[in-house]
Order: C-alpha cells, then structure tokens, then sequence
C-alpha cells in the first residue's frame, strides 16, 4: 500500500510518524521546492516539453525559410523562388523579413507572456504564425510577400520564446541543463523540414503552405495538454491555481499528493513581487534596477553576438558548396553536435561554459581567413564555427531563463534577445556585402563579435547552476549584490594573499 505523505514533509520509517507530520511544515515551502518533490522531470514535465518541441520545429522552419524562398536565380534550376516570378534588387531586405519581425515580435510577447499568461500566447503565436505564413503563400508581389513573412516571424519569436518560457518554469534544477539544449534540436528538427520541404515541392509558394501547418499540431498539443505555469500563477498573486497546477502535476506524475494551502515566495522585496503592467512600465523596471539593468544590458549584448553568428553562418551556407541543399543540410545536422556538447560544457559551468562557446566560435572564424574559398577544409571550419553558435544559442538561452526573475522572465528575455534579432537582420545584409570578396570574411566579422561576447559573459554574468531561480525582483537584486560582493571580496583576498605570504616566510626566517 502506498502512503500519501503531506508535499514538503520528509517521510520517516513508520506510518504513525508520516500522520504526525506538521502541515505547516507543507505551508512553508517555496516553489522551486513544490516542483522536486513532485518529480522534478516527471511525465507531465516530458509531456509539455515535448509539446514546446513542436512549436520549436514550426519556429526553425520559418526563421530558415527565406533562405530558399528568396533562392537567387540559377542557384537550382529546379527550384522556383519569389525572385524567378518577381524580380527586384532587395534580395537582402526580402530575405531579412522574418529576422525583422522577430527583432519587433520578441519584446512584444515578452509582455503579452508576463500579462496574460504563458499557454495563452504560445496558442495565439502558433496560430497566428500559421495564418500569415500561409499568406505568404498568396503573395502577389514582393511587397506583400515582405509583410506576410515580416508578420510570420513576429509571431514566430514568440512562439520560441514563450514556449521554452512555459517548459522550463515546471523543470526540475537537475533537468534544466540537459532538456534545455535537448530542446533546441527540435528548431534542427524545423530547419530539416524546411530544407526537405523546399528539396521536394520545388516551389516558394508550396515551401510557405507545408511550414505553416506545423502551427496546427502545436495548437492542439498545448491546448489538451499542457497547463498554465504555477510559477507566473503564483507571481500573478493568484496562489489557488497555482496550487491546483500542482496538485495535477504531481498525480500526473504519480508523487505524493500534495497538500498545500499556501505557496511561499522566498524572502524578497514584496513590493516587487508582482509584475508590472504594460511595455513601458517592464522596460522602465529593466532601467530602474541596478542589477537588472546591468544583467540586462550585458545579455542583451550576448544575444546579439549569438544572433549575428548563427544566422549568419547559416546565409553564408547558400555561398559555400556545390549544392545549397546539401550544405544547408549539413549546416544543420552540425547543429546536434553542438546541443550535446552544450549539455556537458553548461553542467559543468554556466558562464565559463558560455565563455567557452563564443571563444570557439571566435577561433573558427578566424581560421576561416587561412582556409581556401570553396575547399572542404573550409567546409569543415564552417561546421565547427556552426557547433560552437549552436552552443552559444543555447548557452544564452538557459542564463536568460535562469537569471531573470519569474515576474519579469518573458520580458526580460524577450528585450534582452532584441540584440540576436537586430543582428539576425544585419546578418543577411553582411553576407551579401563581404561574399563576394571572400566566402570566409563574413565569418571572420561574426567572429571578432563572438570574441567579445564571451568576454562580456566572464565580465559581469553571475554564475547560476546549482542556485534557485529567483521569483521577484527584489530576490533578483539582493542575490546579484551578494553574489558581486563575494566576488569582489575574494578578488580583495586573492590580490592580498601573496603579501601575507611573504610576510610569514619573513617572520619563519628570522625565527630561525
């Protein structure tokens, strides 16, 4: 027989003293501590990420698209692109609409995901992303086929962002770092279908209606099984769902049922617990906060090194090769050994994990000016700098998950990654100007970025494995300024250390 035990009690041996156990011990838990207990990757938590998964795949193959929908004339004799029916000059501009929308869309739905939930706006992006993309399909000119996808990738950002948002507030500590970049596969999975759609149906306009019914699985899937997050529940005041939530969870994943009247949030600045309304208020919060104006700021930067890199190295795979097909393939199949390194490198260490990645990705640039234009040794430097972006996207991802707090988490993410899609948006432009001098000076550029951003991140990113999400921002500013004063102080010690030592060996010397 199994003996349900009040959630945040520890069972003892005998059944008397579970029954004797204090219920006020089950009131004064926190809500990192309600998920553990009730399994912190259970079958619900599988469930929903495998339902964010699908909204990644709908995300990958629209961010890709335009890489095949605007295919410049005689690139695939096969393929027909909007440039072979309408002919302009604005390759660029076309290509860069949906990293456009993207760079509008991310802040956007940040707020929209903070005010009115997360399910909500992973349902809403999904479908909207559907319509306009399968609007672009219609498009009778290169002006409406610029808004259509322009319209896509607004909502599409959102799709990305709020979804991970929504998996990753009922992850367990100890999942985060492996399901997190197990996630990121499925935008692989997306930029595959994209190439496999366009290899196949051999059209632009077939390519958009085949991508655009990836939002109908999505829909359906978060619909009928996923919840709304307890963590924005319990940060919106709204404490009686988020114990229902809860409660579902944990008989969805067969733990003890949970016996909580009330969620506390761990000491923190009250006032602050609750977010703030409307966008300007949530960017005025950002500013207002030296900490979180800070952290934001420095994110902000990384996101638009990881943005400029990653995009990039996928418009530079159209220039290098025989086949854009094939190439693009394997610039994305590159991707996977990318995400598994990230799994060990990031649970290991956060920031100098982070670090790690744009270094590498900054090396691989560089020797892209040693290798021959069109060579396989190129190729093959190419999909390393690939590997590398793919571990700084994620990297940059899971820190802006971790450190933001929940109150403020989509906003903050989403404004902080304006940088990835302002830089997504110049991506294109770079590798039209610097190409045609040599396939590998776009990527020495993305580089010399890379450089910095892994410099940015060991300079003034606080190290987060192995610490508890922070609910409010309050909690956020307290636990930087104790963090950034320990660090300060050890530096003081260390930098004191040598002195001291000398010293003592003077002193042990005259003794003698």
């Amino acid at each position: 027989m199994v003996v349900q035990v009040p959630f945040g009690a520890v069972p003892s041996h005998s059944d008397s003293d579970d029954e004797k156990l204090d219920s006020n011990v089950a009131d004064s838990i926190t809500i990192d501590e309600a998920i553990e207990a009730a399994d912190g990757f259970g079958r619900y938590q599988k469930r929903i990420t495998a339902a964010m998964g699908l909204a990644w795949v709908g995300y990958g193959a629209v961010m890709l698209s335009t890489v095949f929908t605007t295919m410049s004339p005689g690139t695939d004799d096969n393929f027909t692109s909007i440039l072979d029916e309408f002919p302009t000059e604005w390759h660029s501009i076309l290509r860069s609409a949906p990293f456009v929308g993207s760079m509008v869309g991310t802040p956007l739905w940040g707020v929209v995901a903070d005010r009115l939930g997360r399910k909500p706006a992973v349902v809403s992006a999904s479908a909207l992303c559907g319509v306009f993309m399968a609007g672009a399909a219609i498009s009778f000119g290169t002006i409406s086929f610029w808004v259509f996808t322009f319209l896509s990738g607004l909502f599409s950002s959102g799709l990305g962002l709020v979804s991970f948002t929504l998996a990753s507030e009922v992850w367990g500590q100890r999942a985060r770092t492996t399901t997190g970049n197990a996630f990121h596969m499925c935008f692989t999975v997306g930029m595959l279908f994209c190439i496999a759609s366009a290899y196949t149906l051999l059209s632009w306009r077939l390519v958009c209606i085949a991508i655009s019914l990836l939002s109908l699985p999505t829909c359906i899937a978060v619909l009928f099984t996923c919840r709304e997050s307890p963590r924005w529940l319990l940060a919106n005041g709204r404490k009686t769902e988020a114990e229902h939530v809860m409660n579902y969870i944990a008989r969805f994943n067969a733990s003890p049922t949970l016996n909580v009247k009330i969620f506390r949030l761990r000491p923190a600045d009250t006032a602050t617990a609750l977010p703030m309304r409307g966008c300007l208020a949530h960017l005025r919060s950002l500013c207002s906060y030296r900490h979180l104006r800070r952290t934001t700021i420095l994110l902000m930067f990384m996101w638009y090194a990881t943005g400029y890199a990653y995009y990039g190295i996928n418009m530079t795979a159209e220039h290098i090769g025989s086949s854009v097909y094939i190439t693009a393939t394997i610039s994305a199949v590159a991707e996977v050994p990318g995400f598994v390194l990230s799994m060990y490198v990031l649970g290991l260490a956060r920031v100098s994990g982070s670090a790690f990645f744009f270094f590498m990705l900054a090396t691989a640039g560089y020797l892209c000016i040693l290798t021959p234009p069109d060579s396989v040794l190129q190729v093959v430097v190419v999909m390393v700098g690939k590997v590398a972006s793919c571990g700084c996207f994620a990297s940059v991802y899971l820190l802006s998950a971790e450190l933001f707090p929940t109150s403020m988490r989509n906003s903050g993410t989403g404004i902080s990654s304006l940088g990835a899609r302002l830089a997504a948006a110049v991506a294109p432009g770079t590798v039209e100007m610097f190409t045609p001098i040599s396939p590998a000076l776009p990527l020495l550029i993305f580089g010399s970025v890379a450089l910095l951003g892994g410099i940015a991140c060991l300079w003034g990113i606080r190290e987060t494995l192995g610490h508890p999400i922070c609910e409010t921002v309050g909690e956020f500013e307290a636990t930087e300024a104790a963090y950034w004063s320990s660090r300060s102080r050890q530096r003081t010690e260390s930098h004191d250390a040598p002195d001291s030592g000398v010293v003592e060996l003077a002193e042990t010397k005259d003794a003698i």
